[in-house]
């Protein structure tokens, strides 16, 4: 049987990453431009933001220091 991956929420993100709501949704803004390499949310329920726990944890791991964040 496959395993479930959880999925997190903006407020999962923002307690992750120690930051406000408000550069989570510029991070998403400038990753679906192409100017951050931030995970673009997967589709969730009723346009909530989603994100995989795995994509997230990848994320970290490829970019320790700066997080491949501009801004932050």
């Amino acid at each position: 049987m496959r395993e479930i991956e959880p999925l997190l929420k903006v407020e999962d993100i923002m307690k992750i990453f120690g930051t406000s709501r408000i550069t989570i949704y510029r991070w998403v803004k400038e990753a679906r431009v192409g100017k951050s390499r931030f995970p673009a949310p997967l589709n969730g329920y009723k346009r909530r933001l989603l994100w995989s726990a795995d994509m997230i944890a990848r994320f970290c791991e490829s970019e320790p220091t700066s997080n491949g964040l501009s801004g932050s």
